[in-house]
């Protein structure tokens, strides 16, 4: 009798020893469906920064492999904010180049086996337009972060990067210095006069490269333009041609044009200015001049 209750016993804790061994194989395949640690790393200072229509910024992006078996890594999804976009992308596993294709503009594919306790890194340059510019806002820069989206053998990672700076121009037309300092000024007719106009971009903004400058006056025939040009400070004149539409001047400003003017790298940074100079022959005799 004594032992048939040590059997009983024994049968008793089959069970428990099966479902121990379940939760252990269980666990262990949950360590596994997470092996893969991704990182990011983004600009954070305003030389770094991602610039609306100006230049690109450099991402990375980290995926170490925390298991002793390859795992293929299919694509990387950077979901990001509007008006942002991928321009160019590279990888390393180890120092050495693999290749890697970018789909669009926000889909790199990989397709590549990652050996075991490796670390996968990409690199990617964004660029920004002008529809990442925030409606209604009234500085110059909106914090924004990406989701980093891994899709592996082990399955749909996704992982937030920290928040990164878009910076844009706030560029400022000031009052132009004519010869009675006024906006409104009556010419004599063919009578030639003289206008500098300073354009300047805020201390706190973002940089600047393409822009057009138009100068529009009150009565369309009203005065003939002879000559303009444009000015760094301290610099020399730039002669340029204006474009005429109706009673409006456009001169297109590239990074060629302030190149030649001086600026560093065909950029205006944060508070550099220059002046447009316009010379203008009165050609209505009844009409004052408006600027």
């Amino acid at each position: 009798m004594k032992q048939k209750k040590c059997y009983a016993g024994i049968r008793n804790l089959l069970p428990i020893t099966y479902l121990f061994l379940f939760l252990l194989l269980f666990g262990q395949q949950i360590v596994a469906q997470t092996s893969l640690n991704i990182t990011s790393k983004v600009p954070t200072g305003q030389s770094e920064a991602l610039n609306v229509g100006v230049g690109t910024s450099s991402f990375d992006v980290d995926i170490a492999n925390t298991t002793s078996s390859s795992t293929h890594i299919s694509n990387l999804i950077v979901s990001q904010p509007k008006g942002v976009r991928l321009v160019s992308v590279s990888a390393q596993i180890a120092n050495q180049n693999v290749p890697v294709t970018l789909q669009n503009d926000s889909t790199i594919m990989l397709n590549i086996d990652l050996p075991g306790y490796q670390k996968l890194t990409v690199q990617y340059l964004k660029k920004a337009s002008c529809s990442a510019v925030p409606d209604g806002t009234t500085n110059f820069s909106v914090q924004v972060n990406d989701q980093i989206i891994v899709t592996s053998t082990l399955g749909i990672q996704t992982v937030s990067t920290n928040s990164y700076p878009i910076l844009f121009p706030g560029l400022q037309v000031k009052t132009p210095s004519s010869v009675n300092n006024a906006n409104v000024k009556t010419v004599l007719w063919r009578q030639p006069f003289t206008d500098s106009i300073p354009v300047i971009n805020a201390s706190s903004a973002g940089n600047a490269q393409n822009m057009l400058f138009s100068m529009k006056w009150a009565n369309t025939g009203a005065v003939s333009i002879t000559e303009m040009s444009i000015r760094k400070s301290g610099g020399k004149a730039v002669a340029v041609t204006p474009y005429i539409q109706g009673d409006s001047a456009i001169i297109s400003i590239d990074s060629s044009l302030l190149a030649t003017m001086g600026f560093v790298g065909g950029i205006l940074t944060p508070a550099d200015s220059f002046k447009v100079f316009v010379t203008a022959i009165g050609d209505d005799i009844d009409h004052p001049v408006a600027i």
